[in-house]
């Protein structure tokens, strides 16, 4: 599921840049950078997921700040703003 959310993340990046015209390879480098970032993201959370190691956990939580504002960056720089994009509906669900 992982690789699923990752590929459609990835295809919405270059939908959005597509749209913009924005298709040289630098912007598409760029779509690899936060992709990278988005796999390190991924293995961070692996790693708190499965530690006991309180010194680890805040280590990692401190990198994954880095690697939100790096990723936030990058959008930026390409003119993306996460909060004015459309949001898929969420299902609600009674209980």
């Amino acid at each position: 599921m992982a690789s699923t959310k990752r590929n459609k993340i990835k295809s919405d990046l270059q939908k959005i840049m597509s749209q913009k015209n924005l298709t040289s390879a630098l912007y598409e480098a760029q779509i690899e950078q936060y992709m990278a970032y988005y796999d390190q993201q991924q293995s961070l959370n692996d790693v708190i997921g499965n530690t006991d190691n309180q010194k680890i956990k805040m280590e990692c939580m401190k990198e994954m700040r880095q690697i939100d504002k790096s990723m936030l960056g990058i959008l930026k720089w390409m003119g993306i703003d996460p909060t004015k994009q459309p949001q898929e509906k969420e299902e609600s669900y009674d209980l």
